[in-house]
């Protein structure tokens, strides 16, 4: 079964006391008056035009080291609580939005410490026939999301890592590359990618493997170090800059079932943070849902403007199946004709029949469904056999390459063209709704 062991990372910096913090209506904008979409944290998913949903954002705000501002959104798909920690100068007065930018607060700065787990949610597509443990994260965090998790097809057998200097004191690491034993590697970079110089490989000697990871950091600016231990004995590196705290003692590592495969690391805008490893055991260590397990009632999604509908699931595993149940509403992809409503799709002329249904994460990366053939003039909707979009009260999606997903991740419901962006405009404010049931491998 599986098991996590999470490190919180201890914050020590400072945040700001009560009151005297104005707010402003809008989104908060740079000097130009353009969306500031860098270094941008969301905490939750709440709608922000209560008062109590907008102190509770800003005091998740104030407590970040490093803040610049905080914004609260409602009563749309992206609504929820975010930290700016990047330039801010106001909010741009748009509907649906408050900004609060702190360098206009007139509050004094006090000694703050905390403990407190930020980042995003494992999900990605690993080999099938394996399931994934999270067994630690490693270090000092730099408050920024996690990027999306990776993994080998089996073993990891070396590393190589990119560094970037700063002065002669700082040297951060700012991309790590994982070597897999089939020649393929998988690598996570900062979010600026231009910076910095990759190290040479090391690798463990023939026929070993990775048994053992350490990583070391500086509180507030990131990794730099990283070392590993064979399963021969030998220990590969440190590589990186001597400086910082190693996570643990000597090495971590899997449990005796399983392998190391993967990583995840904290993304800066110049280094990578915390490092989150994975490890991969066989999949008939594993038990499926037999029956259908509820994940959501009455969730609803439009037509257009990121209007999708969200859940979460119950409990760790493989996104194996999920089935949709119609509840009412209708979607359209011409608002002008009546005839093209349908519950799944677009009854149009090349459409007929056919579904644009999606299940991504909230990244917006697409997890089901992972098997079927788009249309080819309309990549946006597939058919399934058996089923009709226009008048199915239920329909399944089967996965081919089961997704990993952590207990109360949130997985969003879109329909095909506001997913995508495209042929959107003239959907207009078309919603159905429906309750979702799943099955976890």
């Amino acid at each position: 079964m599986k098991s996590i062991f999470v490190v919180c990372a201890l914050l020590i910096g400072a945040h700001l006391t009560n009151a005297a913090c104005p707010r402003e209506d809008g989104y908060c904008v740079k000097q130009d008056g353009r969306d500031q979409n860098h270094g941008v944290i969301k905490m939750n998913n709440i709608d922000g035009n209560t008062d109590e949903a907008q102190k509770k954002c800003l005091d998740l705000c104030k407590k970040q080291v490093g803040a610049t501002g905080c914004e609260v959104i409602w009563s749309q798909g992206n609504r929820g609580c975010y930290i700016h920690m990047a330039e801010i100068t106001r909010g741009n007065d748009r509907s649906r939005h408050y900004c609060w930018v702190f360098s206009k607060c007139t509050e004094k700065v006090v000694p703050y410490k905390t403990e407190e787990i930020y980042g995003a949610p494992v999900a990605y597509t690993p080999n099938p026939n394996i399931h994934v443990s999270v067994i630690t994260t490693f270090a000092y965090s730099i408050n920024r999301n996690f990027g999306e998790a990776k993994t080998c097809s089996g073993s990891i057998v070396g590393f190589r890592v990119k560094t970037q200097s700063y002065s002669n004191t700082d040297i951060r690491i700012n991309g790590i590359v994982f070597l897999c034993d089939d020649g393929t590697e998988i690598k996570q970079e900062a979010e600026n990618k231009n910076k910095g110089s990759w190290q040479p490989e090391v690798k463990c000697d023939p026929s070993t493997v990775v048994t053992g990871i350490n990583y070391r950091t500086v509180r507030h600016r990131g990794g730099t170090q990283l070392k590993m231990e064979c399963s021969g004995g030998k220990v590969i590196g440190p590589v990186g800059y001597d400086s910082g705290d190693w996570a643990v003692d000597t090495f971590a590592g899997c449990p005796a079932s399983a392998r190391f495969c993967g990583f995840q690391g904290e993304e800066g805008y110049n280094e990578i943070g915390r490092v989150k490893v994975l490890c991969c055991s066989p999949m008939n260590l594993m038990q499926a849902d037999g029956e259908w397990q509820p994940y959501g009632k009455e969730v609803c999604l439009g037509g257009s403007n990121d209007n999708f509908g969200f859940f979460r699931v119950p409990k760790s595993g493989f996104l194996t199946e999920m089935r949709i149940d119609y509840q009412h509403g209708l979607l359209t992809c011409n608002e002008e004709d009546p005839n093209h409503l349908s519950r799944f799709g677009c009854n149009g002329d090349k459409t007929k029949g056919a579904f644009s249904i999606f299940v991504t994460n909230q990244y917006k990366k697409a997890l089901l469904p992972d098997n079927q053939q788009a249309l080819p003039e309309h990549p946006y909707f597939y058919n399934i056999i058996g089923h009709d979009a226009q008048s199915a009260d239920n329909f399944t999606l089967k996965a081919v390459n089961p997704t990993y997903i952590n207990a109360n991740d949130e997985l969003r419901i879109w329909y095909g063209e506001d997913l995508h962006n495209r042929h959107e405009q003239d959907n207009g404010n078309s919603v159905v709704c429906v309750n979702v049931f799943g099955k976890i491998f």
